[in-house]
Formats: structure tokens, C-alpha cells, sequence
């Protein structure tokens, strides 16, 4: 019976202490998208790592008008404000991808 007892209250620790961990975890991820609880993996690339070139297929006569950095996402506003070229697009710097586009209209 002693036994029982002493395995069912270390669970209960477990079980306490895992929830905490887990709600440290969301906490941080929160507050920092970027943040890994153990690092990146041994041999794995980094975000500075060169990701090679990247099109944006962007009809003719349309171009970049700005550029705006937020972190690890980068803004790309694609003017002028013809209905062809008008939109912005959210790209992923650290993994060099494109995250989506967003266009004005239906």
C-alpha cells in the first residue's frame, strides 16, 4: 500500500511539473516566435545560412516599391497601383520563403 502511494504522488509531481514546463514553453514561444527550447540541432543550417535565389514571378511592368523589415519577415509592397501589380507580399527571411501575398479586391 505504501508503495502505491509514493508512486501515485511522484505521477502527480510529473504531471505538475510537465504542465509547467509546457506553459514556460508557451510563454516564451509567445513572446519570441523564433525561440527553440534547446537550440538548433548539431549539423542543421541557421538562419544566416545563404538560401540561394528566390522569384517572385511578378507580372511585367510591376516592381518593388518598399521594402519594410519586421523581424524575421520582410514587407514587400509591389506597385504601381494597377490591379495587375498592386499587392504585398510576406516573405520569410530567416527560411527564405515566401509566406504569402496579399492583394487588394475580390
Amino acid at each position: 500500500m505504501q508503495f502505491l502511494k509514493s508512486l501515485v504522488i511522484g505521477l502527480g509531481l510529473l504531471i505538475v511539473v510537465g504542465l509547467g514546463l509546457l506553459g514556460w514553453g508557451f510563454y516564451h514561444k509567445a513572446h519570441d516566435p523564433a525561440w527553440r527550447m534547446f537550440g538548433a540541432a548539431p549539423g542543421k543550417e541557421t538562419a544566416a545560412a545563404s538560401f540561394g535565389t528566390v522569384g517572385l514571378d511578378l507580372p511585367v511592368d510591376c516592381f518593388i516599391e518598399q521594402v519594410e523589415p519586421d523581424g524575421d519577415r520582410l514587407y514587400l509592397t509591389v506597385g504601381p497601383e494597377e490591379p495587375a501589380c498592386a499587392r504585398v507580399i510576406v516573405f520569410d527571411v530567416a527560411r527564405g520563403r515566401i509566406l504569402g501575398v496579399i492583394k487588394p479586391g475580390k
